[in-house]
């Protein structure tokens, strides 16, 4: 499963951000951190060698098991790609086994269109930039689709939209 986490620290080094989308299956070694959690996060699950990179996060253990131990709505995710890094050019639409998402984060703290995915492709960790948020991606590894919710509310009346498009599956 993908779950975004806020960031308290990696490798020691402190530092907040906006957070960052992983993948569960790569976590090992999950315990309370104050009022948190830290865990070890294997990049190149295949490698384990090494210790992993330690995540220190607000997320609670329960909430990180909570994800990890749901399963994918689907196995497969389509994304727009932007070819060598250029968002002038068109994308590709590309499809990505959910399993071998490493994560995902903004491509910068000012544009909500465009994120960095790393994806695990035979042992390598490949580097793509795609034309779309990088929170959006956890609702679709748990629906299997994008979904945008609309709500108006009046003093009279309430009223409420959904619209659904559904993500072919691979």
């Amino acid at each position: 499963m993908l779950i975004h986490v806020i960031k308290v620290s990696v490798r020691g080094r402190t530092r907040k951000s906006g957070g960052i989308v992983i993948n569960t299956d790569f976590i090992s070694d999950l315990v309370v951190s104050g009022t948190g959690a830290q865990f070890l996060y294997h990049r190149l699950p295949e490698n384990r060698r090494g210790p992993g990179d330690l995540y220190v996060v607000e997320e609670t253990v329960a909430e990180i098991r909570g994800k990890m131990d749901t399963a994918l709505a689907a196995d497969s995710l389509v994304v727009e790609v932007f070819p060598r890094w250029d968002i002038t050019e068109d994308t590709v639409t590309t499809i990505f086994r959910a399993a071998e998402i490493v994560e995902i984060y903004p491509a910068s703290d000012v544009d909500r269109d465009y994120s960095w995915m790393i994806v695990n492709e035979k042992g390598k960790n490949v580097k793509y930039l795609v034309d779309q948020y990088y929170i959006d991606f956890v609702g679709i590894a748990k629906t299997g689709s994008t979904s945008t919710t609309t709500s108006t509310t009046s003093s009279t009346s309430t009223s409420s939209t959904s619209t659904t498009t559904a993500r072919p599956q691979v």
